[in-house]
């Protein structure tokens, strides 16, 4: 196993990394694995619930059923711009993803959250109008 690794050349390299290689290294390495800046995790999570909490404001204050969801609608249309925005705009990009992290690292989860949001305001849609 050991003459296996040798012939790639991984344990030749016997030379230390030049400082600022480490450094970076050593930056990212403590920087965590979420991609997401938690300032902007905690911005959107207030935002969100913002919307939902108006439900239950509206529901108790004014027994209008076309009124119930419209925090439900502002906050699944707040996810899937938030996302939409996080793909397609750089300088949004660079406010909310850690540095060094790119569209690739969440470019999935984005896309996700864009369909279940778009699922799920569809859904609602269709249960307002019944």
């Amino acid at each position: 196993m050991i003459n296996r690794i040798e012939s790639t050349g991984f344990l030749q390299n016997t030379e230390p990394l030049p400082y600022e290689v480490e450094e970076e290294i050593t930056k990212y390495q403590t920087s965590g694995s979420f991609p997401f800046k938690w300032q902007a995790v905690a911005a959107v999570f207030v935002i969100w619930n913002g919307f939902v909490i108006s439900n239950v404001i509206i529901h108790f204050n004014d027994q209008d059923n076309n009124k119930i969801f419209n925090g439900v609608f502002l906050a699944l249309a707040f996810a899937f711009l938030f996302s939409l925005t996080t793909l397609l705009s750089t300088p949004f990009r660079q406010l909310v993803l850690k540095e060094g992290r790119g569209v690739k690292d969440v470019k999935a989860f984005l896309l996700y959250f864009m369909l279940i949001s778009v699922f799920m305001f569809l859904v609602f849609g269709f249960v307002v109008r019944m």
